[in-house]
């Protein structure tokens, strides 16, 4: 869960893209794995002097460590891609951030910086993947570097939205969303993809993902139910431990939140196992001043509200398991009630 705080309409509160002292200290004791981040305007204060990094360690790290358990530190986050260019102090910055956990016995939190899929020359095929080549020599070798020797990872912003948006005249939406498909065979490694989000994994560990509940008429893909889908299925995915077709086994700004900044949600998801069994309510909620619920009229079109309620729940694609019998959201048991939630659904 990315929490970034360049808003002026956010509420009060895990990546969390700076150290706010709120969030660390109500993360005490919570047991959840936190990843910090250093800002991109710090990095070259960081990357010049290891006092910087040393005051900054013990001001932001020590403080909070071990009873908030952080464990990585981003220097950045897609650096490459921030127009004011700091690339250049990324790497001594990275290094200076380690030597001042080392300094005071921190060692085990790890250090890396998120980049952008836009880093890569090329995605596809998957087995074509490689960075842009301006990059390879002056900061991608010498971080991969600093990453082995330091025993850390490489940490991507994935998010196929953008990938969809760009190309959704040749990327099916289903594709994009994790929904069913016949899949694309990648010609150089011969493996079959059925989700998009896994191809681009496998053309470069993953630090945000995500889909817009809402864009303009020029952003392809953008909207509620795309993002309650793409969500939806990423979250189930990660649960179930099926990992990418290269990798097996191994376990998007505004409108991309689970929340509004008044603190109601866009749409609920289940975040468990548990809950994906149980039919937990995942009902979309009537959100701030401005947005609606729908509520089907069946007074005179029951036949025809029938009709759609069959569709929704099924070529429709909406989750309609909390309106079964025995489930959350079953009562009331009318047609009128089950349509209205499959429908905001």
């Amino acid at each position: 869960m990315n929490w970034g705080r360049i808003a002026s309409d956010l509420p009060p509160p895990e990546k969390l893209f700076d150290t706010y002292d709120g969030a660390l200290t109500a993360l005490a004791g919570s047991g959840i794995s936190v990843v910090v981040a250093l800002p991109n305007e710090q990095l070259s204060s960081a990357a010049s002097d290891q006092s910087f990094t040393d005051s900054w360690v013990q001001s932001n790290i020590s403080k909070y460590y071990p009873s908030t358990k952080i464990v990585t530190i981003a220097v950045g986050n897609e650096v490459f891609a921030d127009p004011n260019n700091p690339t250049a102090f990324l790497v001594p910055a990275m290094n200076n951030v380690y030597a001042s956990l080392v300094k005071y016995n921190l060692a085990g939190i790890s250090v890396s910086s998120p980049i952008a899929m836009r880093s890569l020359q090329a995605s596809y095929p998957t087995s074509a993947g490689s960075f842009k080549s301006d990059l390879v020599e002056p900061v991608i070798k010498p971080m991969l570097e600093f990453l082995r020797k330091t025993g850390s990872y490489l940490m991507v912003n994935v998010y196929p939205f953008f990938a969809y948006m760009a190309n959704s005249d040749q990327i099916s939406l289903d594709y994009a969303l994790f929904k069913q498909n016949p899949g694309a065979v990648d010609p150089g490694s011969g493996l079959k993809y059925y989700g998009l989000f896994d191809a681009q994994v496998d053309a470069l560990v993953m630090t945000e993902t995500g889909w817009p509940s809402k864009g303009d008429a020029n952003e392809a893909g953008a909207g509620l139910e795309n993002a309650v889908a793409n969500n939806r299925n990423m979250l189930k995915r990660v649960l179930m431990g099926s990992g990418t077709p290269l990798r097996p086994n191994n376990t998007m700004d505004r409108n991309y939140g689970l929340f509004y900044p008044d603190e109601q949600k866009v749409y609920s998801i289940r975040l468990t196992l548990e809950q994906l069994e149980s039919g937990a309510n995942n009902r979309v909620p009537p959100g701030p001043a401005g947005r609606t619920w729908c509520v089907a009229d069946g007074r005179d079109w029951a036949k025809k509200l029938q009709a759609g309620l069959d569709y929704a729940c099924g070529e429709g694609g909406a989750d309609c398991q909390p309106i079964q019998r025995g489930s959350a959201s079953y009562e009331p048991n009318t047609v009128e009630a089950h349509a209205s939630y499959a429908f905001n659904s």
